[in-house]
């Protein structure tokens, strides 16, 4: 068999795009900083529901709690908003360096 390209579709911003964006790719991952401000804010909640991973950004030195603790948060969410499948679970992991 041939394998597929992997490509990548970077999107910034909130509003109704998010949609047209999940609709075209294999995997949503929504990127997030512990510095945000606005954890789990209405603004976000569309777009949590529709993630297939959550990456928690810059998860070290002073943001290493600020991020577990998100990472928490956004795990919890995720149980709540989203249903449960066989095949996928959302997953919320944090990463020391990221574009967020």
């Amino acid at each position: 068999s041939k394998a597929m390209p992997i490509s990548f579709v970077f999107y910034t911003g909130v509003g109704q795009s998010e949609f047209a964006v999940a609709d075209m790719v294999d995997m949503f991952i929504l990127f997030i900083s512990p510095a945000g401000g606005d954890e789990l804010q209405g603004i976000k909640r569309g777009i949590i529901e529709m993630a297939d991973l959550v990456v928690v950004t810059k998860a070290d030195g002073e943001l290493l709690v600020p991020a577990r603790k998100i990472q928490a948060e956004y795990t919890s969410a995720l149980k709540l908003l989203r249903n449960q499948s066989k095949s996928w679970n959302p997953k919320v992991v944090y990463i020391k360096y990221g574009c967020a």
